[in-house]
């Protein structure tokens, strides 16, 4: 074992040191305290195969040299490289390689291809190279790591592989320019991501955010937003066996040709996931989703997905492609969903409506098989086959805005009179709704990815708190507009109190009116949601 304490100041390493075999423990005192700099010369930790090494509680910086190659693109080296078995803790690692995006220059921070690398509590950034600037690694497990700023000239900044898994980790504003792929994170084989966020990345040629082509890939809890690419894919581009994403946002994605959101090829389901305000300039083939494959959509929200020159589909089925939504709402999108000729589209529960309208967008292009009970608002596009009991046609659904209404995902509510509440079927619907809140609310399932609980306003307290007042506090669901009225008799109601900017959970009120009267009734109503 190495301890690090009370060091007067970095040590600089002016030659390279012994590589590392057999196990061995590194501890520091502290990141502030114990800084190792490779003084942009030479390589600072070399694990060896069958070696195990536990780093914790120091700064490594300055580090992954360039040697061996033609003085134009000379051959990278990094800074950290394990080929063994490796665990790295509370540290930060940063300012590795050539200290400025470019091709054939500077070596990155962590690469790893030996039997695992173990990530705790470290920050990477300021790491630039050619290649996989931050780290290149097999078979990671990540936990509460922040990923920032770092950039590669023609790769990605952060590459993953084997079955690897990040939780609680943060992949902020890193780059893969010129002929760059995945500026967020970029992984093969197996992925698990856990309660992460990826935002504000960039991807020159392709992918903003999160780029992946491999077996299975599960995103769960996560925040994909406000990711770039200059060419395609904005958010996700997924080539994979199977794909899983859970109570995710996928928001505010851009790109300049295809496809802002989400482009899914292969086996994908999507549950309780916000899919909104993605974008591009020029859409091929879709703003929000688009789907190769088979997609199965439940209690998803997919709405203000535009495209700046042409409208943006919300949802798009490739050729020979299935989508599959059930208790979706699809809303306020350049079009809804776009299918083409050889498409298989299955809705049920679903709301699509208050999206583009015109000969070649509007709310569903294409063929419609119907599994009923789905809100469809201009059908003048569509083909529709299967079942049609209880679809409903050419209204408005009367949603709320987007907001948080509760659950992990923004949803839209179901203001009052909305002709969507319990207008679904039982038969097919999931137990809750986007929000986790159970099915059926009332008489049976509403139409779309919110359960209504607009008319659920409880009195959580009535006391008197002197000889004249009374203290009256409701319960409600956020952002419901609630009005108090009082009674002495319950025929003739005056309102005594009216929220307008709606309710936040509780609403309290003090009646000072109560001494006026032998006896006071009170009753709480509600209209729907405030703008």
């Amino acid at each position: 074992m190495i301890v690090f304490t009370n060091l007067p100041g970095p040590i600089s390493i002016l030659s390279a040191l012994p590589d590392i075999s057999g196990s061995l423990t590194i501890r520091g005192n502290g990141p502030a305290n114990t800084v190792i700099s490779g003084y942009r010369t030479n390589r600072v930790f070399n694990v060896l195969a069958g070696a195990n090494c536990d780093i914790s509680d120091l700064t490594v910086q300055g580090g992954g040299p360039t040697y061996n190659g033609d003085p134009g693109r000379p051959i990278p080296t990094t800074a950290i490289v394990n080929a063994g078995t490796m665990s790295i803790s509370n540290c930060f690692v940063h300012d590795h390689g050539s200290g400025e995006i470019s091709r054939g220059a500077g070596g990155g921070a962590i690469q790893s291809g030996g039997g695992g690398l173990v990530l705790n509590n470290i920050v990477l950034s300021d790491n630039f190279a050619r290649y996989f600037a931050a780290l290149s690694a097999s078979n990671v497990r990540a936990t509460n790591c922040l990923f920032v700023e770092n950039g590669t000239g023609d790769s990605c900044p952060i590459g993953i592989g084997g079955d690897s898994v990040f939780s609680g980790c943060t992949f902020r504003r890193n780059q893969a320019v010129y002929d760059g792929e995945g500026g967020g994170i970029y992984a093969s084989g197996n992925l698990t991501l856990l309660n992460c966020t990826v935002t504000n990345n960039y991807g020159d040629w392709s992918t903003g955010g999160i780029r992946f082509i491999g077996n299975n890939l599960v995103i769960s809890n996560c925040v994909i937003i406000n990711n770039e690419a200059g060419e395609s894919y904005g958010g996700i581009y997924a080539v994979a066996t199977n794909i899983l994403i859970l109570n995710s946002s996928i928001s505010g994605n851009h790109s300049l040709e295809r496809s802002g959101g989400i482009t899914l090829y292969g086996n994908a389901c999507l549950i309780g996931c916000i899919v909104s305000y993605n974008g591009s300039a020029f859409v091929y083939p879709a703003a929000g989703i688009a789907a190769s494959g088979t997609l199965n959509m439940t209690n998803c929200t997919v709405t203000g997905n535009l495209a700046k020159y042409l409208p943006g589909a919300g949802v798009y089925c490739a050729p020979n492609s299935t989508v599959q939504a059930v208790n979706c709402t699809i809303a306020d999108n350049g079009s809804g969903i776009d299918n083409s000729t050889t498409g298989s589209v299955y809705a049920l529960n679903t709301i699509i409506a208050n999206n583009g309208t015109g000969s070649t967008n509007g709310d569903f292009l294409g063929t419609l098989i119907s599994q009923g009970h789905n809100l469809i608002g201009n059908i003048s596009n569509t083909t529709i086959a299967g079942t049609t009991n209880g679809n409903i046609y050419g209204v408005d659904p009367l949603l709320g805005p987007l907001r948080n209404n509760g659950g992990p995902t923004f949803t839209h509510a179901l203001m009052r009179g909305s002709p969507a509440i319990d207008a679904g079927t039982s038969d097919g619907a999931p137990g809750l709704d986007q929000r986790g809140i159970a099915r059926p609310y009332g008489t049976t399932v509403d139409i779309g990815a919110f359960e209504s609980e607009y008319s659920v306003l409880r009195f959580t307290d009535i006391s008197r708190v002197s000889s004249t007042n009374i203290h009256l506090q409701v319960a409600g669901l956020p952002g419901s507009i609630c009005t108090i009225q009082a009674s002495s008799n319950f025929l003739a109601w005056e309102n005594v109190f009216a929220s307008s900017n709606g309710l936040t959970g509780i609403l309290e009120f003090v009646d000072p009116d109560a001494a006026n009267h032998s006896h006071r009734f009170y009753r709480a109503i509600t209209d729907g949601y405030s703008p």
